[in-house]
């Protein structure tokens, strides 16, 4: 079978799945309704997100208020609204590129049929989430004939509000089991998600002026979207968690890259580790949670599931490694000559190369076919413009780090070849994961030594966790009178982190960690700026005093340069025992009156202490344990060296040993 484009795609290929629902619907089912398909879907219901969006309509309702009861949406409100709207202060929260957006997913359902009908046809959902109703919302809005195995069950536990952890391989359909409940759900669905290269290929359109932000928040405040795209980062935002608790109805919350939740993150995105149930739940009346995955081990699911309160019978889970692919190892050799050879002669496209020598590419550099690099070294244009050459196949190698594979939206990658090995098992199955999504049979080939391994070790020690560094960091945290209860503490980052010639996203996750971990040693605040100046101008300093607690405390705690006090913010809290917010709005009032100005720096880490270790050495020696380098290693070292060739293993082809490796 043919896409639309002329490649070959697989859409009957079998998912072994662990939990099977009795409804499951197969491809045998029929319906009445007449379906054109749309153009912007692939066979075989790969789910791709179309949100170019120009000269397109945007599913939002105008802006009009939600009613619960009702479905309200109209012809109109899939019209791109041309209103302009006057900004006022700058959106901080949805500054940066690819965070938060409206979904677009859905804006083609006007073009490809009866509106009418579609209407209808999400009204029976509502009234019965039936498996022929599914079926016929399925066909309208997205042109498939049938579901893929397992996907059928995993919207009706979503749309029956049961909080559900998804682990299926890359491109087997996870999307769609949150695509297809947001249609029918009255509210926003939130989506977290760390994936720049997804962003980039499936939300093109993105707020990127302070009116494109602002009518983001309008909209938002307003419950005109129907899907909120964010960073985990955002939630580290105080401004950004007020304004989606004021945000109409959150009814689900999709967690992509589910597994960054556990230690898997520390070396990728810090923020993530702090998803957990009760911020979603408690701070964001979020009533459902969909955690997505494309491979975690049982430790990683156990932490996973265990943060975001999904029960164990909610689990759907498939082999995380699809039928089409062949793992292969080799060790030891030259590898630029191997890896050359095999690029020229075997594969026809090249995905993710994770290697942490970034131009070591000589071997490539007289092979056959184009090439280009993609590291965070190079300028933001660049690796832009080498994702739409290999998305386009204008180019057929691309030498990369992990930056580039994560979310990579291209479904004809016909190899990934690891130069070292990983960082951990999930890294490495969502590395390849790129390979082979359009069905056709792909390869995915390790390129071991065990130098390469202890040199990962040591750039994972460089990269801030060594553990004399880590003690002397604690040793700084922990280092406060801890007799005052809820007192402020703080690290001001920039100058802790050329104290211990530390990252700064390395000592955020030291922090979370000791937040999150087994014993909850701390509780962080929300970042802030706490070096305070303030100028006096209409009433005299002791005036104010006098009549003011806080501004009395300013003054006690003050240092008077050239007039001005300059002062500590935690440091005056804690002496007056309020929280430091407090201190900021009373500045702001002041402000408003003519009676002050005043200037912040020092953006901080801030937090109270709950515990204080019995040994912070050993705590240190805890938090620098990598040992999921060690299982990765373990894993292909088993495969190179001790793998019993009669369990279906031979030569260098190793896809059933890694995958029991992976799987237990």
């Amino acid at each position: 079978m043919t896409n639309d484009r002329g490649e070959a795609v697989c859409s009957g290929e079998k998912v072994k799945v662990v939990k099977r629902h009795p409804n499951l619907i197969g491809s045998s089912v029929s319906s009445s309704v007449p379906v054109k398909k749309p153009k912007c879907v692939n066979e075989g219901n790969f789910v791709r997100l179309n949100i170019n969006g120009r000269g397109r309509s945007k599913f939002t309702n105008k802006g009009k208020k939600i009613n619960p009861n009702a479905y309200t949406c109209s012809r109109k409100s899939f019209r791109r609204s041309k209103k302009k709207v006057k900004v006022g202060e700058n959106c901080n929260f949805c500054d940066e590129e690819g965070k938060i957006l409206e979904n677009e997913a859905m804006e083609e359902l006007s073009k490809n049929g009866n509106w009418d009908l579609i209407e209808e046809t999400v009204m029976g959902v509502r009234n019965e989430a039936s498996d022929e109703n599914l079926m016929n919302l399925l066909k309208l809005t997205h042109g498939y004939n049938s579901f893929r195995e397992g996907q059928l069950e995993a919207i009706n536990m979503v749309l029956a509000g049961e909080s559900t952890m998804l682990v299926w391989p890359t491109g087997a359909g996870k999307s769609l089991c949150y695509q297809l409940p947001a249609i029918v759900l009255v509210g926003v669905t939130l989506v977290v998600s760390p994936l720049v290269a997804l962003m980039i290929d499936q939300l093109k359109q993105l707020p990127r002026t302070p009116q494109e932000s602002s009518e983001t928040l309008r909209q938002l405040q307003e419950g005109a979207l129907k899907v909120l795209f964010v960073s985990p980062e955002r939630f580290l935002n105080a401004e950004f968690i007020s304004i989606l608790y004021a945000t109409p109805l959150i009814l689900l919350a999709v967690v992509d890259e589910a597994h960054c939740i556990s230690e898997w993150s520390h070396n990728f995105r810090p923020s993530y580790m702090r998803l957990r149930a009760s911020l979603l739940r408690a701070s964001l009346g979020v009533k459902c949670l969909l955690a997505m995955t494309a491979t975690a081990t049982i430790r990683t699911l156990h932490d996973v599931m265990c943060a975001l309160e999904i029960p164990p019978t909610n689990l759907i889970q498939t082999e995380q490694i699809r039928d089409n692919l062949r793992l292969s190892v080799s060790i030891n050799g030259n590898r630029q000559n191997e890896r050359s050879y095999e690029i020229a002669q075997v594969f026809t496209f090249f995905g993710s190369l994770k290697h942490h020598y970034i131009l070591q590419i000589s071997g490539i550099q007289t092979g056959f076919y184009k090439y280009k690099s993609y590291h965070s070294g190079l300028p933001a244009k660049d690796r832009s413009r080498t994702q739409e050459l290999f998305c386009s196949n204008k180019i057929r190698v691309v030498v990369a780090t992990v930056a580039f594979g994560m979310g990579l939206d291209k479904s004809d990658v016909g190899a990934v070849i690891h130069y070292s090995l990983a960082e951990s098992l999930e890294e490495y199955v969502q590395e390849m994961g790129c390979a082979g999504r359009d069905g056709r049979l792909s390869y995915c080939h390790l390129l071991f030594d065990d130098n390469t391994y202890f040199k990962l070790r040591s750039l994972m020690y460089s990269d801030g966790l060594d553990e004399y560094v880590v003690n002397r960091f604690l040793s700084q945290v922990f280092s406060g009178n801890t007799d005052l209860p809820g007192k402020i503490c703080s690290a001001v980052r920039d100058s802790a982190s050329r104290q211990f010639d530390m990252k700064e996203e390395v000592m955020l996750t030291i922090l979370t960690r000791l937040e999150l971990g087994e014993v909850h040693y701390l509780h962080l605040l929300p970042q802030m700026k706490v070096t305070c100046s303030v100028n006096f101008h209409k009433t005299a300093p002791v005036l104010l005093a006098a009549k003011d607690i806080i501004i009395a405390a300013i003054l006690k705690k003050s240092e008077v340069k050239h007039g001005q006090y300059v002062f500590d913010i935690p440091t005056v809290a804690n002496s007056i025992r309020v929280p430091a917010i407090d201190i900021s709005n009373q500045l702001q009032n002041l402000k408003m009156d003519g009676e002050v100005t005043y200037e912040l720096k020092d953006p901080a880490y801030c937090y109270t202490i709950v515990d204080v270790p019995e040994d912070v050495r050993s705590l240190a020696t805890d938090l620098t344990v990598v040992r999921k380098l060690d299982t990765m290693f373990n894993a292909a070292a088993f495969a190179v060296k001790a793998c019993n060739r009669m369990q279906g293993c031979d030569d260098c082809q190793h896809t059933p040993c890694l995958q029991r490796n992976i799987s237990e």
